[in-house]
């Protein structure tokens, strides 16, 4: 199963993890910034980013709290409710606020 016929976040992932390990993290998080990219595509690579980068890429998740697209602001809170680092805890408090009532 090749990445590009595959839609399942968890294939793609693993097929990521396996061939590219933590140098696939900056190429995903650069197409999770392109809004060029559908959102389910954005929405796949921050998360597997995320899973891949761990703990260590929780300040480069932070600006997808500020994202146009509600569905990346979602994102980003989950996965920096999961990495649990310290340093972004303030960025998620204007969450509280946001229009967005999925966020």
């Amino acid at each position: 199963m090749s990445a590009s016929r595959t839609s399942e976040f968890g294939p793609l992932q693993k097929i990521w993890e396996n061939k590219y390990g933590t140098l696939a993290v900056n190429p995903l998080l650069s197409i999770a910034r392109d809004p060029r990219n559908s959102d389910r595509q954005r929405y796949i690579a921050l998360m597997s980013a995320a899973k891949l980068g761990g703990p260590a890429i929780a300040p480069k998740i932070s600006p997808f709290l500020k994202d146009k697209l509600w569905l990346l602001r979602s994102a980003a809170l989950k996965c920096l409710s999961v990495l649990n680092d310290p340093r972004t805890a303030k960025n998620i408090l204007p969450l509280i606020q946001d229009p967005a009532l999925v966020v």
